[in-house]
C-alpha cells in the first residue's frame, strides 16, 4: 500500500484522534447518535469519521487546488494533507485568523508542509481578494457565522471550478439551539448534495452553476 495513504492512519494513532466518544466534548440530541462518533475529547477536532470521509474524498476526486477555512489544531488540515500526498500532486491552502503553531510543528514531523501554504488571514476577506486558481475541493470548517459568506463569495466570483466538491461541518438541523448557526443551516440546507445528519453533521455539495442562489 502506498506509505502515504498509511500516514493518516498514523496520524489517527499517535496524535489519539479517536480515543473518546464525541458526546463528550459538545451536546447533542439523542437523533444525532453521537455516541457512535469519536474525537479527542477537546472540542475542537472534527469527529474522525468525518476526517476519514475527507481524507477519502481528496483521494478520490483528485482535486488541484485545494481550501480550508478553520484549520483549528489541524486535525482535518492533516487529513486532507496526507490525501494529496498519496495523490502525488495539489495544493491546500489552509486558512485561519491565528493559525496553530502545533498545525505547522505537525505538518513538518510527517513531511506534509510541501502541501500546505498555512495563511494567516479572515476567512472571508482571503475568499473575497484570491486571485489564484480555481479551487476543486474546499473543506468549510471556520466560524460558523462566516462559512456560508466564505463559500458564497467564491461562487459568485467564479472561484470555484466546476463541479468543484465543497464539504461542510456542523450542519446537523439540531445545531439551532446550541450555538445560534440558523442562517448557516439554512444556507447549507438549501444547496443540493448529500446530507449526513448526524453527530455534528457533514453537508457534501458539487459546485452547481453560478446563476444558482441558495439564498
Amino acid at each position: 500500500m502506498n506509505t502515504a495513504m498509511q500516514l493518516w492512519q498514523k496520524i489517527i494513532d499517535e496524535l489519539q484522534l479517536a480515543v473518546r466518544p464525541e458526546a463528550d466534548s459538545h451536546p447533542h440530541a439523542p437523533e444525532e447518535y453521537a455516541q457512535l462518533f469519536h474525537g479527542t475529547g477537546d472540542g475542537g477536532t472534527t469527529e474522525v469519521e468525518y476526517l476519514n470521509l475527507i481524507n477519502a474524498l481528496v483521494m478520490a476526486a483528485k482535486p488541484e487546488t485545494l481550501l480550508e477555512t478553520g484549520s483549528e489544531r489541524g486535525m482535518g488540515t492533516l487529513a486532507i494533507a496526507c490525501a494529496i500526498a498519496a495523490n502525488g500532486f495539489g495544493k491546500l491552502y489552509s486558512v485561519d485568523l491565528q493559525p496553530s503553531e502545533l498545525l505547522s510543528a505537525n505538518l513538518r514531523k510527517y513531511g506534509l508542509a510541501e502541501h500546505v501554504e498555512v495563511v494567516a488571514s479572515h476567512s472571508v476577506s482571503f475568499c473575497a481578494t484570491w486571485v489564484g486558481a480555481e479551487f476543486d475541493f474546499a473543506f468549510f470548517d471556520s466560524d460558523v457565522h462566516c462559512r456560508a459568506r466564505e463559500h458564497d463569495v467564491l461562487r459568485r466570483r467564479g472561484k470555484l471550478a466546476p463541479g468543484a466538491v465543497c464539504v461542510f461541518h456542523d450542519t446537523s438541523a439540531l445545531r439551532f439551539g446550541v450555538d445560534s448557526s440558523f442562517d448557516y443551516i439554512r444556507y447549507t440546507d438549501a444547496a443540493p448534495g448529500l446530507t449526513l445528519p448526524l453527530s455534528r453533521g457533514l453537508k457534501i455539495v458539487q459546485d452547481p452553476p453560478q446563476s444558482m442562489d441558495y439564498r
